[in-house]
């Protein structure tokens, strides 16, 4: 049976991802008919429901994409082709303790939380309590709830409950966190951040320069192409420019400058 969120894709291609609480009854409305709530929690995975005017809905499993561009936003998110290359640099798995500050509306949160399921954990921190409220919402409608511990707080005062495996960055001024991050950090963990102008990544590789190696710019650009194989080509708009990724690590203790090598000496005559 699904758990959690699921997703339907509709006969005529039109899709609509549905939380579905487990005592919930009556019905869900949707633009070919209404479908019966029971019906949709006792469907399996995979299988055909039909609505009230017979039309076909396909029952699937929703994907982490699925569940990162439906959230209910206040703020900009963080878009399935930056989370899912984080999500590999910061080669996360089950059981690891990942840190992220900005929490904004939980996109990234719910992605982490994917992530270390379901013996890992994400601690996010957020200013704003009116966006930690809408993040929690939406981590706990994805499914993930008993995986996030969410904290008001700044992060730039301190970090608590380390130390974390890896860290996940997402605030205006990345670098006034460093010095508790660098604390919070396992020696040679993994950092990711996200900021959306040059002069603001500027900022912080000079201040990635004490205490953090290993860093790497970038920018992922997205494009989908029509998949018609008679006339394929790329579709007219693409996702562009969305923001610049920073991965970098927290240097590990007692890491010395490497020693210039010997000099040579000449060969005896």
């Amino acid at each position: 049976m699904p758990i959690g969120p699921v997703y339907l894709l509709f006969d005529d291609g039109t899709r609509a991802l549905l939380h579905v609480d487990p005592d919930a009854q009556g019905t869900y409305g949707t633009h070919r008919g209404t479908l019966s709530l029971a019906e949709v929690l006792q469907a399996d995975v995979g299988s055909v429901l039909r609505t009230n005017i017979g039309a076909r809905v396909r029952v699937l499993r929703p994907s982490l994409e699925d569940l990162l561009m439906r959230v209910r936003r206040k703020t900009q998110i963080v878009y399935p082709k930056d989370a899912g290359f984080t999500l590999l640099k910061l080669g996360l798995r089950p059981g690891d303790r990942v840190f992220e500050t900005g929490s904004g509306s939980g996109a990234m949160t719910i992605a982490l939380a994917w992530a270390v399921s379901p013996s890992g954990r994400v601690v996010t921190y957020e200013r704003e309590e009116a966006f930690l409220r809408l993040a929690r919402e939406n981590v706990t409608r994805a499914g993930f709830a008993d995986v996030v511990e969410f904290v008001h707080a700044d992060a730039s005062q301190a970090i608590a409950g380390g130390p974390y495996d890896a860290a996940f960055i997402d605030v205006r001024e990345p670098e006034t966190v460093l010095a508790p991050l660098y604390a919070a950090l396992r020696p040679g963990a993994p950092v990711a951040f996200l900021l959306p102008t040059t002069n603001q990544v500027q900022e912080l590789l000079q201040s990635l320069q004490a205490g953090f190696t290993d860093v790497e710019v970038l920018e992922i650009l997205h494009r989908y192409y029509k998949p018609n194989p008679a006339r394929l080509r790329p579709e007219d708009r693409m996702t562009g420019h969305t923001g610049y990724l920073v991965f970098a690590r927290r240097e590990v203790e007692g890491w010395q400058e490497e020693e210039k090598p010997p000099v040579k000496r000449e060969a005896e005559a």
